[in-house]
């Protein structure tokens, strides 16, 4: 088996040639909306990144943002994170160029207007995502764009809207859409089962990792001589979780256990006491926190 590249991707050649593809065609101005689909640790994030890295590579303009629980409450939030620092970073006289024509509609939403625009009895909201879309139509005319925005089953509402809104009118502008959401049997009726049937969305749902693939991983953390059985119970604990598989693998190196031999250590690491968030795990108990805390984490996701 040959040994992977720190950092790489594994399994996953399949969705980034299918993403890479889709912001080739977004280049060419044939707007392009891809779904990625599946529960946490499953590598959504990271799909995502290497989207954002290659597009930014290739010329195209990039944006992204992320859904949280916390702020789902917060109107346009997930708009915000994309677009204001573009807004904030663009001189007063340059502004209006921005929001030339309809896209003088969003002003209020990205901060380059009156604020309380957005709290007023009676405020049309499709104007303002109409507005939105105008706006991103006006910078996808100068260069191509790339929308990114992950777990997107927290995104507020009006944002969800807005989303749904641009995939619908995406095909002719040099637009990719890109967003990763949980299944959607977790947030029945949200925008995420809309955007996963829209017509011309690619939907990609990365799987587990294969056996082979997990021996490899745990060869490469552990040793070559790590035992097949001790790899195995990796696989059964983690059920071929990507970020389940590299958290044990982290927690195996720290404890230096011996994976020479089978048995159940890797099944005591992966007991339940474990949470997912996005696509990431979080400890539960005093003991899990004190180790998140020592590694330095930020927000899981």
């Amino acid at each position: 088996m040959t040994r992977r590249e720190p950092g790489a991707l594994v399994e996953r050649e399949s969705e980034l040639a299918t993403l890479a593809a889709m912001a080739g065609d977004a280049g060419r101005g044939e707007g392009r909306l891809v779904v990625v689909e599946g529960p946490p640790g499953i590598g959504k994030t990271r799909l995502l990144r290497h989207a954002r890295a290659a597009a930014a590579g290739d010329g195209a303009r990039v944006f992204a943002a992320r859904g949280t629980e916390l702020e789902a409450h917060a109107a346009f939030g997930v708009v915000r994170q994309l677009f204001e620092p573009l807004v904030f970073a663009t001189a007063e006289a340059e502004r209006t160029e921005l929001f030339a024509g309809a896209g003088a509609l969003a002003r209020a939403v990205l901060g380059a207007g009156d604020l309380q625009e957005l709290d007023a009895r009676g405020a049309d909201r499709y104007s303002q995502i109409n507005g939105l879309f105008w706006f991103v139509s006006s910078l996808a005319r100068a260069q191509p764009l790339v929308i990114v925005v992950d777990d997107v089953q927290w995104a507020d509402t009006p944002s969800a809207e807005f989303l749904g809104f641009l995939a619908h009118r995406i095909e002719g502008l040099p637009v990719l859409l890109a967003v990763a959401t949980r299944p959607v049997a977790e947030a029945p009726g949200h925008i995420s089962a809309t955007l996963l049937t829209e017509p011309g969305a690619t939907v990609l749902r990365p799987a587990p990792l294969s056996r082979d693939s997990v021996e490899t991983l745990v060869r490469d953390a552990a040793g070559a001589d790590a035992d097949e059985d001790f790899a195995l119970a990796c696989l059964e604990a983690t059920r071929g979780n990507p970020f389940l598989l590299s958290e044990l693998l982290r927690e195996v190196s720290a404890r230096r256990l011996a994976p020479d031999r089978p048995g159940r250590a890797p099944h005591r690491l992966a007991r339940p006491g474990r949470r997912l968030h996005g696509d990431r795990a979080a400890p539960r108990g005093h003991a899990g926190r004190r180790a998140a805390a020592g590694r330095g984490r930020r927000n899981p996701r």
